[in-house]
C-alpha cells in the first residue's frame, strides 16, 4: 500500500512534467511565431524595395509594418532565451564560485529578474492602455499593437522563468536524494 510519501512524490513527478512540458509548448508557439514573422518581414520589405526602385512607387507602410514586426519577434524571442538560460548573464563568473555560493546567487539573480519582469509587465500594461488612443503614421492602427509587446513578453518571460527556475530546483532536489 502506497504511504503518503509516494502519493506526494507522483504529484511532484506529475507537476514537474507538466512544468517541463508547458515550458517546451509556449517555447515552440513562440518560436513558430517568430519564425511566420520574420518570413513575413522579409517578404515585406523585398515588396517595399521592389515597388520603391523597379516601380519607383513606394508603399508607404512597407517600413512600418517591418519595424513593428520586428520588435514583436525582438520581444518573443526574449522568452526563449530566458527558457534555455541565453539571456545576458555573467556565467563564467558564477563557475569561478564555490557550488553552494553560486547556487545562492544564481537564486538572487533570478529574484531580481523576477522583480524586473513583474515591473516590465505590469508597466507595459499601463503604457499599452494610455497609448490606445494613438495610431501610426502610415498604417494608422492604434499605437497599442505595437506596444503591447512589451507586456506579453515580460509574461511570456515571467512563465519561463517560474518554469525553468522550478525545474532547476527540483531537479537538484532529486540529486540531492540519489545522493
Amino acid at each position: 500500500m502506497p504511504g503518503p510519501d509516494s502519493t506526494k512524490s507522483t504529484l511532484q513527478v506529475g507537476f514537474r512534467a507538466f512544468a517541463a512540458n508547458s515550458g517546451e509548448i509556449i517555447d515552440k508557439i513562440t518560436m513558430w511565431i517568430c519564425a511566420a514573422l520574420l518570413v513575413l518581414m522579409t517578404l515585406d520589405l523585398l515588396v517595399g524595395v521592389f515597388c520603391r526602385y523597379v516601380l519607383f512607387n513606394p508603399f508607404m507602410w512597407t517600413e512600418e509594418v517591418s519595424r513593428y514586426m520586428m520588435i514583436w519577434v525582438a520581444a518573443l524571442a526574449m522568452a526563449s532565451c530566458v527558457k534555455r538560460g541565453e539571456h545576458l548573464s555573467i556565467r563564467f563568473l558564477i563557475a569561478l564560485l564555490p557550488q553552494g555560493v553560486a547556487f545562492v546567487l544564481d537564486l538572487f539573480l533570478r529574484a531580481i529578474l523576477f522583480a524586473f519582469l513583474v515591473i516590465l509587465t505590469w508597466y507595459g500594461i499601463d503604457l499599452v492602455q494610455s497609448n490606445v488612443e494613438y495610431s501610426s503614421q502610415a498604417l494608422d492602427i492604434s499605437m497599442a499593437i505595437p506596444i503591447s509587446a512589451v507586456p506579453v513578453a515580460g509574461a511570456l518571460m515571467l512563465i519561463q522563468l517560474v518554469i525553468v527556475t522550478y525545474l532547476g530546483l527540483t531537479s537538484r532536489e532529486k540529486q540531492k536524494d540519489s545522493e
